[in-house]
């Protein structure tokens, strides 16, 4: 049993069948599975969420066989035991589908599962800041899990810090060093609290998981001593390159 205010996504990834009716987005930017359409004409309906659906994409890492085609599924944002429950449900959809766990150079099949957590507070005994830099640490990236100043109400740095241990699904490496953070503004509210004011962008216009990670973004915010407003944007201008991922991050990446 989890905290009922955490939330979190999966990634599942698959190889499914060649003749199944089903629309694979690029990698990155999935496309809605609402219905697959069996071999047999048979329409069998997805789970959805919240009234959100899933979204499927080809992962190009993944290793199929021949009358397969690769395909990862993305969560929408879930939410409590309500959430784990959907991923059983999910589960119990795609061995209807006759989804396969992609295989190994030797052939054998594996498990393809991903989870992030995206935001929320406590996680059983664990924070989600705690498990997601248990995640990093096997990534060999560090992220910082102090977010609160000794002076009681949280300063830029202690933001800064945050959104460090956000990440993209897709990528290994947060989305400061990404250098999908624009700008970042705190504010004094009339009340005397502080409002945060974040401008971000994406890696590819119109991907699945920028809501959940502006959203992630804007939770962990809002977590802060002090912090009584976030209000965090996703823009496109100017577009995102390379070029603006930090030093770290390139070294993270390998490009350096």
């Amino acid at each position: 049993m989890i905290n009922e205010t955490t939330t979190f996504g999966i990634e599942i990834e698959t190889q499914v069948p060649a003749n199944l009716g089903i629309n694979i987005g690029s990698h990155g930017c999935g496309l809605s599975v609402r219905q697959v359409t069996l071999a047999n004409g048979e329409r069998v309906q997805a789970p959805t969420f919240n009234g959100e659906s899933w979204k499927a994409d080809c992962d190009p890492s993944i290793r199929t066989l021949g009358n397969y085609n690769k395909c990862e599924f993305v969560s929408p944002v879930l939410k409590g035991d309500a959430g784990l429950q959907h991923i059983l449900d999910f589960l119990a959809f795609l061995k209807r589908i006759g989804a396969k766990r992609p295989i190994r150079m030797g052939g054998e099949t594996h498990g393809g599962i991903h989870i992030t957590i995206h935001a929320g507070s406590s996680c059983g005994s664990r924070s989600p800041a705690e498990i997601q830099g248990k995640d990093a640490d096997a990534l060999g990236k560090k992220v910082s899990t102090e977010t609160r100043s000794t002076s009681g109400a949280a300063g830029e740095d202690a933001v800064w810090a945050v959104l460090k241990t956000c990440y993209d699904p897709e990528i290994p490496v947060n989305i400061v060093d990404l250098g999908l953070i624009y700008s970042m503004e705190m504010k004094k509210t009339d009340g005397g609290g502080r409002r945060v004011e974040v401008k971000m962008t994406l890696t590819a216009q119109g991907c699945g998981m920028g809501p959940s990670i502006a959203a992630d973004a804007r939770q962990k915010i809002l977590s802060l001593e002090g912090i009584q407003e976030a209000q965090v944007d996703v823009v496109w201008d100017p577009p995102w390159g390379p070029q603006m991922i930090t030093p770290d991050g390139r070294k993270k990446l390998g490009m350096d």
